[in-house]
């Protein structure tokens, strides 16, 4: 049975929460999943020793306000102001995280997903940049819908001249939800600002998918253009984003609108 998504509906990383794209420019070893849409982090570390050999527990999280609550997949699940929350640790090269989407006029929870990952180095050296892969096991919880599933996702990622990331996600079947796949893609370059002692970075983006079945979504879902901004300090950074939406009709749903732009504004720590 295919899952008919009508009314609001999928809070990290990655949507509002910036995510997708790492806060890079100043910091060139934060790294995100792209998929937790407007989700971001920047990576402090808990370590009792200065001893290299010492594994490290790094964790960061974000806090976002957004304009409309629109899925990963680019779908739109809801209109007016939602509040997205991630919060992530990692160890090694595995990666627990959690993220939340909290609806600002309906007074509830409408997403909280989580997740495992495992992220490693695929080829060190690759057309000036290197590239990354990653994999792992996803849960998606609508508490308003009742629906709870799992999802495989996987990444190739390239950071050279300009940053590429290649996303595949493939739900897995069960009694509400038939099994489905969608293809993630996000072109991003970040360019490095500094006006007077302030660190800032200007991000251009681009980003589209493509469904299969996913969710009862098929074929081309959106291409979307985006300009992200960010404010460095030495603890945390002040980001903000504008997005336009080229949107596929069958990703509007009775909340939703052709074509919309959106923003929004968070906190990085």
């Amino acid at each position: 049975m295919h899952l008919k998504i009508k009314t609001s509906f999928l809070i990290i990383i990655v949507f509002i929460c910036e995510g997708f794209s790492s806060n890079k420019g100043f910091d060139s070893k934060t790294k995100n999943n792209p998929l937790l849409e407007n989700i971001e982090f920047k990576r402090d570390t808990l370590n009792t020793q200065k001893n290299d050999s010492v594994k490290k527990v790094t964790f960061g999280g974000s806090n976002f306000v957004s304009t409309r609550f629109i899925a990963r997949t680019g779908a739109q699940l809801g209109k007016g102001l939602v509040n997205q929350t991630f919060f992530k640790v990692q160890h090694s090269k595995f990666t627990a995280w959690a993220w939340a989407n909290y609806g600002l006029e309906e007074g509830a929870f409408q997403e909280v997903d989580f997740g495992i990952e495992y992220r490693d180095i695929l080829v060190k050296k690759f057309l000036g940049g290197k590239l990354d892969f990653m994999f792992g096991l996803t849960n998606f919880n609508f508490p308003t819908l009742d629906i709870s599933n799992l999802l495989l996702e996987g990444m190739i990622s390239y950071q050279g001249f300009i940053e590429i990331d290649v996303v595949s996600t493939t739900v897995l079947e069960n009694k509400k939800i038939d099994t489905g796949s969608r293809i993630y893609t996000e072109i991003r370059k970040p360019f490095p600002i500094k006006i007077g002692s302030l660190k800032t970075t200007l991000i251009p983006t681009i980003s589209g998918t493509y469904h299969w079945d996913f969710y009862g979504f098929d074929k081309e879902a959106h291409i979307s253009p985006e300009i992200k901004y960010k404010l460095h300090f030495s603890k945390f950074a002040i980001s903000t984003f504008l997005k336009y939406q080229i949107s596929a009709d069958d990703i509007v749903t009775a909340d939703g609108k052709k074509n919309p732009v959106y923003g929004g504004l968070g906190i990085v720590f």
